[in-house]
């Protein structure tokens, strides 16, 4: 998709006073305006209607932000002036569903096919499969739609206009022009958002980065603007029918669409799922080639209607015509209750509610019972069956039987020198698979194909583990590894997979390890995998997304990412293993394998052996880490860096080829059997069956008593979860549950604010950090909140750092945008305060800077974010 000038955006201010409207005041409207109601245009055909709309009342608004408001972009949002909405207009109650959108595809078969950008939390892609039937997410046909381009939007628009006979009409269903999607997004108010400056009330009026669990929800979920307009904050970006301009500097005043400027692009206005509270401001505008899909951008409509509603207004189609009819909300009442029901922590609250609301009202109810819900214990998945360890191999498997029985072994090479020993290796059945995705799995990339046949056929040993802090220390102890210690970034070492490490720097281990034990210039010396070897380790014997299935909501039991993780590595071995007895390979960290960096899988050799041709000066890693989304977890997903790249997502696990023949032969050639290797066992085994438990456990009681039966090597995940139990200590219980949901709810709300009782000692400045996906170039954009839990604190410096992008408060490589109001340090933080620092790549080279730490420095301590 070729990108555009983005257009972040500001607030705007009304001017002139208004007709009533709920609490609005409305100059000059009489009764046949009909502000406030809903009707649907019937099909001329009687298969159908079209979407609710909504009559808006006429008058004029200021369009643009004041040079107060918190995130403004002056270039972009300026300069405010005056818009006269002189006309009856109608606008979309919701943005166009899935299943609306549906109806007009089936009739006209306009194709889904060239792809969608797609977003799974903590990457984005260009994903060839993806469309608006499959953003990368579930759908229900009441979901707006997505990935669909202003140019689907427009046909769209046609075929409606067909279908209620407006086609030649000056009243048919259209885009929004910028003007009148801010005068209906603002719904009277001169505020950052339709219901104020406040944006910790978001979550109430709007899905976006915080709430929507990264997808889309159902329209109409959060709470109307004073129009009576759903979803103008957040859910999607909505295309209008602008040009793109830089400013606001000669658009029209009289409420139409600005027809001049770049009209290869195209602007969106609302903020989605995705973004953060500044990018759903009313203001906030962004530009996209007309072409581009995202799934974060959908669309509403608009109709401009007849002056009167009387008989010659009905002749063109207009309010009150025999082609329309008056929609009630049967919601109204019950939308009152929803923020309570969000806030609920009882399922029995929430049940309550589902007695008295009507059935159409229900999607609050079944979001927080289906939340509540998932922290109920459920039985622990069953554990792997020992016969699975090799069982699970590939097809066509032509092993020596004295060689099958070793297969599912794990054995650690002595070194010849010293008392120390190699990782722990697991022997793999030789067989074959299926190498890539296939077209039609979710998150598939162009470089996942095409599919093709592998014969892994020579004995395999993978690293059972990730290579670890402990074990790369013990190289660099010895004079090995260049005498390079990486930074654990204060995560821990010892047996968490040791990180910051280039693919230069895993080959420097693997020939210490040679050295170590005897296998230099050994055939079956230590290595990196092949890609292809890696891919076969991982899918252990399964063709689906991961090593165990496609449900990616089973991911916590088998890895460490983005969801479960703590934002750090985790101990190597805390997840379960997969059938070949391997763990991590999905998560915890990405891994270096050996081979050159191609586009796809043309022309990889289908032996096993390392692909050796292609860019050479970009290595390929694979895996998904503690930061991934499940996307990037399958086990065909595959990325690259640069051979010198050390970061905090990536590390390596080895492998060795083994001799055909255990026999002494072998063993002089340091085989499996050899006297220079020892067999190792699981000590673990049995207690990782517990470890679900332990994990769901909501009481200290019960995770110490998994302490008193397993073994001391075994309590990482005792530990853990006594951690984050005591992490929780201690409130007074809830008041119990009246009967009366409303006024159990009401209690709730009158309970004491947790930040305000923090007040009352000294506690930390807090930082929060977050990714957001810039809305037009589709590339991460690192937002640092700092916020201030203590009075009189300083906030002195922050400072950028990436290797050779480093920068303090700002640069060409990288930028820090500071607040336009606190442009310099030091900047004083009050209780409750929070001021953001954006940092982003203005020239789109994420390449050297894909991975960022920022350090924040105050009077009170030093912090340190990392993405």
């Amino acid at each position: 998709m070729t990108k555009a000038n983005r257009f972040p955006g500001g607030l705007k201010q009304w001017a002139l006073p208004l007709c009533a409207l709920g609490a609005l005041v409305l100059a000059n409207c009489s009764p046949s305006d009909r502000a406030g109601n809903v009707f649907q245009d019937r099909f001329t055909d009687g298969s159908g209607q079209g979407p609710e709309m909504v009559v808006l009342p006429s008058g004029s608004f200021i369009m643009g932000s004041p040079s107060s408001e918190a995130g403004r972009n002056a270039e972009h949002e300026s300069p405010q002036r005056t818009v006269e909405i002189g006309y009856r207009l109608a606008v979309g109650r919701y943005e166009v569903t899935v299943d609306e959108y549906r109806a007009f595809v089936t009739e006209t078969g306009r194709s889904a096919s060239g792809g969608c950008w797609t977003w799974d939390g903590s990457d984005i892609g260009e994903t060839e499969s993806a469309s608006w039937q499959w953003p990368g997410f579930v759908q229900s046909g009441n979901h707006p739609v997505t990935c669909v381009s202003w140019d689907d939007a427009l046909a769209y628009v046609e075929w409606l206009n067909r279908k209620t006979g407006l086609v030649v009409s000056p009243y048919r269903y259209r885009l929004l022009s910028e003007a009148e999607w801010e005068y209906a997004a603002r719904a009277g108010s001169t505020t950052a958002f339709s219901f104020g400056d406040d944006e910790s009330q978001l979550g109430a009026h709007a899905w976006f980065e915080d709430n929507s669990n990264f997808s889309t929800q159902p329209v109409g979920g959060k709470r109307p603007n004073g129009f009576g307009l759903y979803d103008m904050h957040g859910n999607v970006w909505e295309w209008v029918e602008d040009c793109g301009n830089e400013s606001h500097a000669g658009a029209p005043t009289d409420g139409s669409a600005r027809t001049t400027g770049d009209c290869s692009n195209r602007v969106l206005r609302g903020g989605s799922w995705v973004n953060l509270p500044q990018f759903l401001r009313s203001a906030n505008r962004i530009g996209v080639t007309p072409g581009g899909r995202g799934s974060s951008l959908g669309f509403r409509l608009a109709r401009t209607l007849p002056e009167s509603s009387s008989s010659a207004g009905a002749a063109q189609g207009g309010l009150g015509s025999d082609n329309n009819t008056t929609v009630s909300d049967p919601c109204a009442s019950a939308r009152a209750d929803w923020p309570d029901i969000e806030r609920a922590t009882d399922r029995a609250v929430v049940q309550a509610y589902r007695t008295r609301l009507p059935e159409a009202c229900t999607t609050q109810i079944d979001l927080a019972d289906t939340r509540l819900s998932a922290l109920q214990p459920s039985p622990p998945p069953a554990s792997v069956p020992s016969s699975a360890i090799g069982a699970a191999g590939g097809v066509g498997s032509d092993v020596s039987a004295e060689a099958q029985s070793r297969i599912g072994e794990v054995f650690r090479d002595r070194f010849t020198t010293g008392s120390g020993q190699g990782p722990e290796m697991v022997v793999l059945q030789p067989g074959s698979f299926t190498m890539g995705s296939p077209a039609s799995e979710p998150g598939r990339a162009l470089d996942e194909g095409p599919q093709l046949t592998v014969q892994v056929e020579d004995r395999l040993a993978v690293g059972r583990y990730e290579v670890t802090f402990a074990e790369w220390d013990a190289c660099v102890a010895a004079g090995g590894c260049n005498g390079y210690r990486p930074d654990d970034r204060g995560w821990g070492r010892d047996d968490r997979p040791v990180i910051r490490v280039s693919w230069n720097d895993a080959l420097a281990y693997a020939d210490w390890l040679n050295q170590s034990t005897g296998l230099t210039g050994s055939a079956h010396r230590y290595r990196l995998l092949s890609e292809a070897e890696w891919e076969y380790a991982a899918r252990a014997g399964t063709t689906t997304a991961y090593s165990f299935g496609e449900d990616a909501g089973q991911l916590g039991a088998h890895a460490w990412f983005a969801e479960n993780s703590n934002e750090s590595t985790q101990p190597v071995g805390g997840r379960r293993p997969n059938a070949f007895g391997l763990y991590d390979m999905h998560g915890n960290v990405q891994e270096w394998v050996e081979d050159c960096w191609n586009d796809s899988h043309s022309g990889v050799p289908t032996d096993g052996s390392a692909q050796t041709k292609g860019d050479c000066s970009i290595r390929v890693f694979r895996g998904g880490s503690w930061f991934s989304g499940p996307l990037i977890l399958r086990s065909s997903n595959r990325n690259r860096g640069a051979p010198s790249t050390q970061s905090n997502v990536i590390g390596f696990r080895l492998a060795r080829t083994l001799p055909e023949s255990s026999s002494s032969a072998g063993a002089a050639q340091g085989g499996l059997g050899s006297d220079n290797n020892t067999a190792v066992s699981d000590p673990c085994a049995s207690a990782r069956a517990d470890w679900p438990d332990i994990e769901r456990a909501t009481d200290r009681a019960v995770v110490q008593a998994y302490r008193t039966r397993l073994p001391e090597a075994c309590t990482t995940q005792i530990d853990l979860a006594d951690a984050r139990l005591s992490a929780l200590q201690p409130s007074p219980p809830p008041a119990p549950v009246p009967s009366s949901a409303r006024s159990a709810a009401t209690e709730q709300r009158h309970q004491p604010s947790p930040l305000r009782a923090q007040r009352q000692q000294p506690s930390p400045v807090r930082v929060e950090k977050y990714i957001e996906l810039d809305p037009l170039f589709f590339y991460p954009i690192y937002v640092l909140r700092v916020r201030g839990i203590t009075d009189d604190v300083e906030l002195l410096s922050i400072v950028v750092d990436r290797g050779s992008c480093t920068l303090s408060r700002g640069g060409s490589a990288l930028s820090v945008y500071m607040p336009a109001t606190e442009p310099n340090f030091p900047i004083s933080l009050q209780f409750g305060r929070s001021i953001d620092f954006i940092v982003r790549n203005p020239s789109n080279q994420f390449s050297e800077c894909d991975f960022i730490e920022v350090e924040v420095e105050t009077t009170n301590g030093s912090w340190t974010a990392n993405w």
